[in-house]
């Protein structure tokens, strides 16, 4: 079984100002999760609200299954009290609101969504249009089986397999990969994976039998399942997973914990966007 980034650290999950939302750690449930929140995702310009003021609180309301009420409100706070000049960073590096809520043992998901009341008295929402954020437990229920690069020396051409299992609900599988290895390296592409019956622990065995790539190909990849009509992606953490693993690539510096090697990683931070 293929190593992952964050497995057994405790989550949090940062809502950023560029809108996105990024979970570093194992979700998990019955474990305790932090949140950092930049406030300008919901306060509106102009508002005269100063960053971390008690007085006018950004509150967070979490609930463990669709459809179900907020279980749990969080009035999340600045831990170095106010500021007029907060360090903005769109990356969700800068100054954030902190909070921490405990993840029940019987959750199935953890939906987000956040209120704050503006100058003029209005209730402002940032619930990603209404449908609020899902976060299901992806190290628990995506697991990646296999994931490798068998090359064909005579005919000069390599295949990709990839088996994973997915939580019976999912309805789809698909994995977007770029060879890394050629040069320039090429263009990011998009796969479906084929259901492929039971898999141990309960979960659906979906496989990609050989995909074609260029000859010893370097494979870099992310995941996507979708589950009740939402998509969920695994990028392991913003690392990407790699075929053939870093320990086959590197065997006497690179170990699959450490993730992926120095040039991959620069490789991927330059192209995995495009």
């Amino acid at each position: 079984m293929v190593m992952r980034m964050g497995r057994g650290k405790t989550p949090q999950i940062t809502f950023t100002l560029d809108f996105h939302q990024l979970v570093s750690g194992e979700l998990a449930p019955g474990t305790p999760c932090a949140v950092r929140y930049d406030p300008l995702r919901i306060v509106p310009p102009g508002d005269d609200y100063r960053f971390g003021d008690p007085e006018r609180p950004v509150t967070g309301y979490f609930a463990f299954r669709p459809d179900a009420p907020a279980a749990v409100e969080v009035i999340l706070q600045s831990p170095s009290g106010i500021h007029d000049e907060p360090d903005v960073d769109i990356t969700g590096q800068g100054s954030a609101l902190v909070g921490e809520f405990d993840i029940p043992a019987d959750a199935e998901q953890v939906i987000a969504w956040f209120s704050f009341a503006d100058s003029a008295g209005e209730t402002r929402w940032d619930s990603n249009g209404g449908s609020n954020y899902h976060f299901r437990f992806m190290l628990r229920e995506l697991q990646i089986l296999k994931a490798d690069v068998e090359n064909d020396a005579k005919a000069a051409i390599s295949r990709f397999h990839l088996e994973v299992s997915a939580p019976a609900a999912a309805t789809r599988v698909t994995a977007r990969y770029r060879v890394m290895n050629t040069q320039p390296p090429a263009e990011r592409q998009e796969v479906e994976l084929t259901r492929a019956g039971d898999a141990d622990g309960g979960g659906v065995l979906w496989t990609l039998p050989g995909l074609q790539v260029p000859h010893a190909a370097v494979v870099a990849y992310d995941l996507v399942y979708v589950v009740g009509g939402r998509s969920h992606k695994d990028d392991n953490h913003g690392r990407y997973h790699l075929a053939p693993r870093p320990s086959r690539l590197f065997p006497d510096s690179f170990g699959d914990p450490a993730g992926p090697p120095k040039e991959l990683v620069a490789a991927l931070a330059r192209h995995a966007s495009a």
